[in-house]
């Protein structure tokens, strides 16, 4: 399914768990919408959610193959790169010296990949034995469950919320009361919803969770259905991890 598709069908799934999620979000769609979106950009960032990422074996690859590949362009001889020249002519004929621009292709592309390997994200190899995907899309189920109670009661939670740029532009004394509100609020968004549910019998975030994994297509290694509890004890581990 395309993605349009899949955040359509996720806003079914949103409202029919959370009825009040048609309500607008402030910006002229419904707070489903907003929610569908939230829930696709964790499944797309999978285990970099957490840090972690599947592509550190790749890339040293990868790294590895444009510097040996450099290395036999230079190893050719001069009849080998003078028929190679041509040959590359054929595809890019308004180019004089398409080998050239190809090694420097391969050139830049190394020390591409070299400084996107020395970033943090891509230091940590994702292990292979969990499913991340369901991990970080069950991380961001429990903020939009918990974003949705709010949004649907602020009264009961003292009001609306401000962000940091609105309260950077009230007095002193004001500022702070809404910095501690808007830290209490994010603090609540985190821990409202369940951090474990029943295998058997899950309850209604666990019962949201799986219909979310299924309209995602979220499933585990042998192609069965993913559990609100599984992938609830993986976020735990996970976090668990993070703190060591």
């Amino acid at each position: 399914m395309s993605e349009p598709t899949i955040r359509e069908a996720l806003m079914g799934v949103i409202e029919k768990h959370l009825p009040s999620s048609r309500g607008p979000n402030g910006a002229g769609n419904s707070r489903s919408d907003m929610y569908s979106r939230f829930l696709v950009m964790a499944d797309v960032h999978d285990s970099a959610s957490f840090g972690v990422s599947h592509d550190v074996e790749g890339l040293e690859d990868l790294e590895r193959f444009l510097s040996r590949a450099m290395a036999v362009v230079k190893e050719l001889s001069p009849v080998g790169r003078t028929r190679l020249n041509s040959e590359l002519g054929w595809y890019y004929p308004e180019n004089d010296c398409p080998l050239a621009d190809l090694v420097l292709a391969m050139d830049i592309g190394k020390r591409g990949v070299a400084n996107l390997r020395k970033r943090e994200l891509f230091r940590k190899k994702a292990s292979k034995r969990r499913n991340w995907r369901a991990a970080s899309v069950a991380d961001e189920a429990r903020r939009v469950w918990g974003l949705e109670e709010f949004n649907a009661n602020p009264e009961l939670y003292g009001g609306p919320i401000k962000n940091e740029l609105q309260i950077l532009t009230l007095p002193s004394e004001t500022a702070t009361v809404e910095r501690n509100r808007l830290r209490k609020y994010e603090e609540f968004v985190e821990n409202y919803a369940p951090t474990s549910d029943n295998h058997y019998r899950p309850g209604p975030f666990g019962r949201f969770l799986e219909d979310v994994f299924e309209t995602l297509g979220i499933v585990t290694d042998e192609g069965g259905a993913v559990t609100a509890a599984t992938a609830l004890d993986a976020l735990k581990k996970i976090r668990s991890q993070e703190k060591r």
